[in-house]
């Protein structure tokens, strides 16, 4: 008998304070994407020559389409015998452990790697050295070298599945086939270009499951991680959010954010007060507007603005989410903002955007 699990509603929120001239502005704009959660129950929240024969072993046999080298599979040694060792590891919510490689030459990716194995890969930036995919190509251009549908048929763990991606999600992030696994292509649709890819063997694509799946028995569930390990893995959703973020803005030929870690608390506490009560607003019932929490912990500011997001995957995916909405891009591109604090709690996702006083004094 198969099975249609119902996918969450993302819906993401943006706002922005100039309290140098005393306006208060709020922009709010419903983004109705859909992804995965633990729950099968549909919910609605508000606000990527020749060589010489060997006869006892067999030649390593690499895929097509390899990632400047890098393929689904390869292990982590030859990994880093390729492009050395990560800057950092950061846990992820799915088992596997993200090697952090930052932005070098227009490229910014993560590997990530369970059982000393690659089993997905993020790239983003400006250059990604791929033959058939490049950051900027055309969602056109790729619509002919790729098969954009709205149903994408797998296998993974000996069964067969079946992704049912919505238009939005088509024109957004769609999903192919590509080399030994699936790659999801996310795109800019203010400018109809590739803006990221992830790359994921059919094992994590089922375990993150990223779009409304049709199954029959069981689906495979991610062990829940211990507090220490959840502590860690919100820690490098922010950090990562920031990271891609900040090589969103050099792909626009902005300046790098700047970390704030007081905005970093705020936006955390936040992201938390979200979740653990259970709403998804600007406005807190606890600690009020944004202005309020930066006055409460006597930040100083000349600027505020804030984005949130809830129930993607990871802060990756959440990124994405927001250079796609309208309203949320417009503080992720800003050339006016100095400094950027990212919160995480579960799956709930903060930025908070400012020019600290002391910025405004020093010109």
């Amino acid at each position: 008998m198969k099975k249609l699990v119902f996918l969450l509603f993302i819906v993401l929120a943006g706002t922005i304070y100039y309290i140098e001239a005393m306006i208060y502005t709020e922009q709010d704009e419903v983004l109705e994407e859909k992804t995965k959660e633990e729950t099968e129950a549909q919910e609605t929240i508000a606000w990527d020559g020749e060589a010489d024969e060997v006869e006892e072993e067999e030649p390593m046999l690499v895929p097509e389409g390899t990632i400047d080298g890098i393929y689904l599979g390869m292990t982590s040694e030859e990994l880093v015998d390729l492009v050395g060792e990560p800057t950092r590891r950061d846990p992820s919510a799915y088992g596997y452990d993200w090697w952090i490689y930052p932005m070098q030459e227009g490229q910014y990716m993560q590997v990530g790697v369970e059982d000393e194995a690659v089993v997905t890969l993020l790239l983003t930036g400006s250059d990604l050295g791929l033959e058939k995919l490049e950051l900027g190509a055309s969602y056109d251009d790729l619509g002919h070298q790729f098969t954009f549908e709205n149903r994408v048929n797998f296998e993974a763990n000996g069964q067969s599945y079946q992704f049912e991606l919505s238009d939005s999600d088509v024109k957004m992030r769609p999903l192919v086939e590509y080399s030994n696994g699936y790659a999801v292509l996310y795109f800019d649709t203010f400018e109809d270009t590739l803006s990221s890819i992830r790359f994921l063997d059919g094992e994590t694509l089922l375990l993150e499951r990223p779009y409304s799946i049709i199954y029959r028995g069981e689906l495979p569930e991610y062990e829940v991680p211990s507090p220490e390990i959840q502590e860690r893995i919100e820690q490098g959703n922010a950090q990562q959010i920031f990271d891609i973020t900040n090589v969103i803005r050099h792909r626009h030929d902005l300046p790098a954010y700047e970390w704030d870690e007081a905005a970093a608390n705020v936006a955390y506490m936040h992201s938390r007060d979200m979740a653990e009560n259970e709403y998804f607003s600007h406005t807190s019932p606890t600690t009020g507007e944004l202005r309020d929490r930066f006055e409460d912990e006597s930040i100083l500011f000349r600027m505020l603005g804030e984005n949130i997001a809830a129930h993607y995957v990871d802060g990756a995916a959440a990124v994405e989410g927001w250079l796609n909405s309208e309203g949320h891009r417009v503080p992720l591109l800003s050339d006016e903002f100095t400094h950027l604090g990212v919160g995480v709690f579960e799956k709930y996702y903060t930025q908070n955007f400012l020019v600290p006083w002391d910025e405004h004094l020093r010109h």
